[in-house]
């Protein structure tokens, strides 16, 4: 059985309204992030260690605690 991972920014979303310098950050960490935890993923780690791994690194941005109802 192989593995998928999906990823998100919390309890809200990204608006499309938000200004656009406040918007790509936070877009290419999320991508940032879904690429750390696939590679992990593919390097054989656990899903656990994986999921704990990619909360560490979107906790520590600052940007993404930002968003109206991010739970972070």
């Amino acid at each position: 059985m192989g593995w998928a991972i999906a990823l998100h920014g919390g309890a809200s979303d990204i608006p499309l309204s938000l200004l656009l310098e406040r918007r790509e950050p936070q877009e290419a960490t999320l991508r940032r992030c879904l690429e750390i935890g696939v590679d992990a993923l593919k390097a054989g780690r656990s899903p656990l260690d994986v999921v704990k791994l990619v909360v560490r690194i979107m906790s520590a941005v600052v940007y993404l605690r930002e968003i109206p109802y991010c739970t972070c």
